[in-house]
């Protein structure tokens, strides 16, 4: 089967980047090797954040948050997104200063974020934290969360209307040029395409390394514990200043929250330290959580790289071969945007200067700089 582009990966950021290709006309398949969202996109917290996020990533993140709200009318779906804002906690003295000179940067950037700088004040956002464990946080009204596999099927069923194919169980073993566009060498078949973008995270590096491009990425283990369903109190996004927790209340009432041992390892295991660590983190910040059950954990792996932004570019001198990949627990909230403004740089073969601080070259650059 020969198609216009070929996108390997079948979470956030791959569908995303299908259903953009054909909005613009293009004839799209994408390969997944296990189901969609299996990996990182139906792990993750379900953030969407602009909030603490690095100086590069800040425009795309806004630009996402607004294409969320919008997108139950775009996609037909009820992804239970929330905007309610996100409060950062400052926890230990040693990190106040820097909480509150982060605070005056993203303003400085245009966000909407505030330095609330006392208890009194963190507690008049949500009295049921617990004030001695609090000392101040920052607030952005605009960020929320969202279901993300909710998202996920969205996606994929807007992709399958307007013409993707979408085949799971798919594994890509190999991408080669042939005769003037890729042959990409998947189970049972060779699918021919003009175009080809890989984002699988860790599955993009051996084929990246099959075209003589070595992505520096690493693994990244995040483990994510849910409780039982509970009465309604917030609609809160909710991290901390050291970034070792995430929670938000779901839909259905569920705490999900995120924490404990991150490793630098593709082992999906929950591990008992981590889970003890997470949840008596959790139970310091709200009290009253230690009397809930936890009905469920899991483990969750994202490529991270050594800057904490994610690689989005052309590979090497094949100018009509790409990848996006290596978003570090971050791709969840910025897909809509990276999705479209990967497919226009696909379909039109034009760089485009919002990418500019993503590209694959920072690397060798450093290199270069730091004499390696």
């Amino acid at each position: 089967m020969a198609v216009d582009a070929a996108v390997i990966g079948g979470g956030v950021i791959g569908l995303s980047i299908a259903y953009h290709l054909a909005r613009l006309g293009l004839s799209v398949r994408l390969l997944e090797r296990e189901d969609l969202g299996a990996g990182a996109s139906g792990r993750t917290g379900g953030g969407v954040r602009q909030s603490a996020r690095l100086a590069p990533e800040l425009p795309l993140a806004r630009k996402s948050v607004e294409r969320f709200a919008r997108f139950s009318e775009e996609f037909g779906h009820d992804i239970e997104y929330v905007r309610e804002g996100n409060l950062r906690l400052v926890e230990y003295r040693e990190h106040f200063r820097a909480m509150e000179s982060a605070v005056r940067t993203q303003r400085d950037q245009g966000l909407d974020v505030t330095f609330l700088s006392h208890t009194g004040a963190v507690l008049k956002a949500a009295p049921f934290l617990n004030p001695q464990a609090v000392l101040a946080a920052s607030y952005c009204p605009t960020d929320g969360h969202a279901n993300p596999l909710r998202v996920v099927f969205a996606l994929a069923e807007r992709a399958r209307f307007l013409g993707v194919k979408i085949s799971t169980g798919a594994w890509v073993r190999r991408v080669a040029p042939k005769n003037g566009r890729w042959a990409i060498e998947v189970t049972g078949e060779e699918v021919a395409a003009g175009r080809v973008v890989l984002a699988a995270e860790m599955g993009s590096i051996p084929l990246a390394a099959r075209l003589g491009v070595n992505l520096p990425i690493e693994p990244m283990r995040i483990q994510s514990f849910i409780t039982e369903p509970m009465p309604r109190l917030t609609g809160f996004v909710f991290g901390t200043a050291t970034a070792d927790l995430f929670l938000r209340q779901t839909a259905r009432g569920n705490f999900h929250y995120c924490g404990g041992y991150m490793a630098a390892t593709d082992d999906l295991e929950v591990e008992p330290v981590s889970l003890a660590q997470a949840t008596a983190h959790v139970i310091r910040l709200i009290p009253f959580l230690g009397r809930t059950s936890l009905i469920r954990t899991w483990g969750g792996v994202d490529g991270a790289t050594k800057d904490k932004i994610p690689i989005i570019d052309r590979l090497g001198p094949h100018r009509k071969a790409y990848v996006a990949a290596g978003f570090c627990g971050h791709g969840f909230a910025l897909a809509p945007t990276v999705g479209e403004l990967v497919a226009r740089e696909m379909a039109t073969g034009r760089t485009n200067p919002e990418l500019e601080p993503f590209r694959l070259g920072r690397f060798s650059q450093e290199k270069k700089e730091t004499g390696e």
